[in-house]
């Protein structure tokens, strides 16, 4: 009877981690996957597949997408062709819907009290409170969308950092506004640079921890020489941290891949590698953020504000990418050139 519970009990356990994991056969060399979280109340519900198919033709391709639940089920499959999209630059609005239908009600520029032009980085909830959010960089209208080169970086694209709190029926809209241009902060000069660590931040995505503060991370961009002349890198992952009082400090920076040397015309979106991606565990109150960088990926514990997994992007035959999943837990993506197929694993962190 005991065998019989044990056996019964790890064909359980190996049907659960089986459904943790998908494989999808790449038949073609032109074939691609890709998968994409799907999220229902900050909750995650499961995901989508994107299989890049066959060229339809110069201007078009063939896809599919898989529905797949929490857990890699799948639910079903839609195949469909689209255009190549081109779009252009452009600043952000806010559109605020009624609940009792899909007509907006009010809509604005984002722009700060002086009229300045804010760059969204985040819109999601508070893990704390479930209220909606949106934080980013507020911009230099002197220097507004001129900010590609490593130049730029050095006549201060952005005034400070803002979070928006968008609040609920019982609670007001708040925004918290931070200058470093008018020199509030040790260590930040009036330009962005974090003048203790000499290095700019190219900023890349900002999140809330558990305790009412945005944390903003992104990229160090370091610099040698006279401006104009200088040479820079991309080195640290950077942390900064905006208090509800508005005060903002560097939280942490990181070591990660070193870029090679450019000039002061290098195009920064092409030059740095580093995608970050934020997740949440609620059972610890811990927030976590996933560096993909150009050799390894880093995992990080904001909380503890340390490195808890190091994981070479290429083993062998295999290209490893890890994405965010459910609550507390990361995708790990195994490309395996060799056999052609992709298998994605959900693990916890």
């Amino acid at each position: 009877m005991k065998q019989s519970a044990f056996l019964f009990l790890c064909l359980a356990l190996a049907g659960a981690l089986w459904a943790q994991s998908k494989l999808f056969k790449e038949v073609g060399a032109g074939i691609s996957t890709q998968v994409k979280p799907i999220l229902q109340d900050n909750s995650l519900v499961g995901y989508l597949a994107f299989t890049r198919l066959e060229e339809a033709n110069t201007d078009s391709f063939n896809y599919r997408v898989t529905i797949m639940d929490e857990n890699l089920h799948d639910i079903g499959k839609v195949d469909f062709r689209q255009a190549i999209l081109r779009t252009p630059e452009g600043g952000y609005q806010l559109y605020v819907y009624s609940a009792k239908g899909l007509d907006a009600e009010t809509n604005f520029e984002l722009r700060d009290g002086y009229d300045n032009p804010l760059k969204v980085l985040a819109f999601d909830n508070d893990p704390a409170t479930g209220d909606p959010f949106i934080a980013g960089c507020i911009i230099n209208p002197r220097r507004e969308k001129q900010f590609f080169t490593a130049n730029d970086y050095s006549y201060s694209p952005y005034l400070g950092l803002f979070t928006l709190e968008l609040g609920n029926p019982h609670k007001e809209m708040h925004a918290n506004c931070s200058y470093w241009s008018n020199q509030n902060f040790p260590g930040i000069g009036e330009d962005g640079m974090f003048t203790d660590k000499e290095f700019y931040v190219r900023y890349a995505i900002a999140f809330r921890d558990y305790k009412g503060n945005t944390l903003f991370a992104g990229t160090a961009l370091v610099g040698k020489g006279y401006v104009g002349a200088a040479t820079y890198k991309f080195t640290d992952g950077v942390f900064v941290r905006q208090e509800e009082s508005g005060t903002v400090a560097l939280d942490n920076n990181i070591p990660c891949d070193v870029s090679k040397s450019f000039g002061s015309s290098g195009i920064l979106p092409e030059l740095d590698k580093k995608d970050y991606h934020s997740v949440v565990d609620p059972d610890s109150k811990s927030n976590y953020v996933i560096i993909d960088d150009e050799v390894n990926i880093y995992i990080y514990n904001a909380n503890t504000r340390k490195v808890v997994r190091t994981i070479p992007h290429k083993a062998g035959h295999i290209k490893i990418n890890v994405f965010p999943a459910k609550e507390g837990h990361i995708m790990v993506a195994e490309f395996n050139g060799k056999e052609k197929y992709t298998r994605y694993s959900i693990e916890a962190l």
